[in-house]
């Protein structure tokens, strides 16, 4: 195994024990929640804008 190949495979074992690729609903949902709130203020001041 070449050195760069054994690097790797320890920085992913690493990262798997410090559980960084775990999923995160939670967040996603959080983050879908603030761009829907955001698309919806951007409509509704385009609207206003445009009826002024």
């Amino acid at each position: 195994m070449s050195p760069a190949t054994s690097g790797y495979a320890d920085l992913a074992r690493e990262i798997r024990r410090l559980g960084l690729q775990r999923r995160r609903p939670g967040f996603y949902a959080i983050v879908l929640i603030a761009n829907l709130m955001t698309l919806g203020g951007v409509v509704t001041a385009m609207a206003f804008v445009r009826d002024s």
